[in-house]
């Protein structure tokens, strides 16, 4: 996958798709599976803005039961099996617990029939799925269960706990890229750090795009067919480039931060704990997450005034989240060292007022805008989405409306075939067991595999003619040096946080150390020609980021 900016403008595309988040990489594989013509392009790094921001969890929709949202739930239960069999490598089963306690929606009566039902809804959960990533039937279990999983929890409110299997993503950068991957072995085109700063148009009718590269300056035209916004809390800001009023979806920004913690605080299970109910203040639930020997936990929400651009974390927020953390489960005794990172995004929200203290309502469903209908503007679309988790779903949508006005046929290949690069092997413990066979440590290759999938091999082919890219970067890095110069030469890094936060698991979980930094820097500059000065700022920016 390669970074040609003159391919944006040598011809007419079908579709031009504006944002490279989770939304804009799926419809981009989806678009391009069906035959048409793309072009994708992000004013920043792929999946670097919400997309980055995620507990990780792809949801199977248990918490819709509550709403009774069936077809919602149905669509998520899809959704995680479709996600385990595209990205084998990527997505694998999460056990998940919740202490049961009261006599109303988290009794153990309601959690029973709670969990009975989506066991019925969820009859085909595991359909095609090998057995390494089935989910077994949620069930309630016994107050001595709840203790064994989390023994230092021995509140008096639990009476069980429920249990029950979703899913997570191992890296979730990774998943976006994988997208736009299969976009681009399908004949699209891609690029990031492409800035959108107008639209094209010919009459009521648009165009295309006018961009500008972010990394040389350079003006270009995108000519296209049909246009896609999917630029998240962008939506709003792309679509007044057109320069007049039309209707967009209406939504408030929220900001949403998870931390990753130092410590593991629960193994094996996501368990979700509550916050204590004080006066108007209703009970809040995060979940804590095992992830890479340390603990991700979300998430904490409040508005965002303001353009997307300035969202920022505040002390504030930091010692806010904290507080309601040592409340949910107070033997965590949580404090600012514990931080290794702070993720923050951008989500969109119900268009209401918030009361001082209370958190905003994230919109529940994704919205597909055409604007010829809506403004009489042809040649523009918007979409919306709310939840990692549905991505390739609305996806398939849009592409059933974008196919009808270009006048093709949406594509019929079955939603998880192909699977995205790396994923198409038979047994994963199979593929770590080969991977560990070329004489690395089993850790190792199981981390190569967890990220690469069968693509492992094409990172360890660069340290045929150079053994030295087959070490770590550091002694206290586990990424290897191979997998450096595999992300500048064939994933589109153009910078060390792209390398370290989204192409690599250098800095994604905490500060990678000062030589782990300066031998990715010099290793990227060898391939992007860097001199010192631009080594040392590129270094200078990672440790600006949000660690603890």
């Amino acid at each position: 996958m390669k970074r040609d900016i003159d391919l944006l403008a040598t011809k007419t595309y079908d579709l031009l798709i504006i944002g490279g988040g989770i939304y804009g990489a799926a419809l981009a594989r989806e678009a391009a599976l069906s035959g048409l013509s793309v072009t994708l392009v992000d004013q920043g790094d792929f999946g670097a803005a919400t997309s980055a921001n995620s507990l990780k969890i792809i949801h199977g929709g248990l918490r819709y039961l509550q709403q009774l949202d069936l077809p919602r739930l149905r669509q998520s239960l899809r959704e995680r099996r479709c996600l385990m069999r595209l990205g084998p490598h990527l997505v694998h089963p999460l056990p998940c617990a919740l202490p049961t306690q009261g006599w109303a929606l988290k009794s153990r009566a309601a959690m029973f029939c709670g969990l009975k039902l989506n066991n019925w809804l969820g009859w085909d959960r595991n359909r095609g799925l090998p057995p390494e990533k089935k989910n077994p039937p949620g069930r309630v279990g016994s107050r001595a269960e709840w203790l064994r999983i989390a023994p230092d929890l021995d509140d008096s409110r639990y009476t069980g706990v429920a249990l029950w299997h979703d899913a997570y993503a191992y890296n979730t950068e990774r998943l976006v890229l994988g997208f736009i991957q299969a976009a681009v072995e399908a004949g699209a085109q891609a690029a990031n750090y492409v800035e959108v700063t107008g639209f094209q148009k010919r009459g009521r009718n648009v165009t295309g795009a006018t961009a500008v590269d972010r990394l040389t300056g350079r003006s270009l035209a995108i000519p296209a067919r049909l246009t896609v916004i999917n630029t998240g809390p962008w939506t709003r800001q792309t679509l007044n480039l057109l320069g007049e009023n039309v209707a967009g979806p209406k939504f408030r920004l929220a900001l949403a931060m998870n931390l990753v913690l130092r410590r593991q605080l629960i193994p094996r299970y996501a368990v979700g704990l509550t916050t204590r109910s004080e006066g108007w203040k209703t009970s809040r639930l995060f979940f804590f997450v095992p992830w890479r020997e340390r603990t991700m936990v979300g998430t904490y929400l409040r508005p965002h005034e303001g353009r997307a651009e300035s969202l920022k974390v505040t002390e504030d927020d930091i010692r806010a989240f904290i507080a309601s953390l040592n409340q949910a489960y107070p033997g965590a005794n949580l404090q600012l060292a514990d931080i290794a990172f702070v993720q923050a995004g951008l989500l969109p929200a119900k268009d209401e007022d918030v009361a001082p203290g209370a958190e905003p309502r994230l919109l529940n469903h994704f919205q597909i805008i055409d604007h010829a209908r809506a403004d009489g503007i042809g040649g523009l679309m918007t979409v919306l989405g709310v939840k990692y988790t549905t991505a390739r779903d609305v996806a398939q949508r849009t592409m059933q409306r974008v196919a009808a006005k270009l006048g093709r046929a949406a594509s019929q290949t079955p939603a998880e075939r192909p699977p995205l690069p790396g994923g198409d092997f038979a047994d994963l413990d199979q593929l770590i067991a080969e991977a560990a066979a070329t004489g690395m440590p089993r850790e190792r290759a199981k981390r190569l595999v967890y990220n690469y999938g069968a693509g492992y091999s094409a990172v360890l082919q660069l340290g045929g003619a150079e053994k030295s890219l087959l070490a770590p970067v550091s002694a206290k890095a586990e990424v290897i040096g191979a997998e450096i110069v595999h992300a500048v030469r064939h994933e589109m890094a153009v910078t060390l946080a792209d390398v370290a936060l989204r192409r690599t698991e250098l800095g994604s979980a905490g500060a990678p150390d000062d030589l782990a930094l300066r031998n990715t820097a010099a290793l990227i500059a060898q391939e992007l020609l860097w001199n010192e000065a631009r080594a040392h700022k590129e270094i200078e920016e990672v440790k600006g980021l949000r660690y603890g």
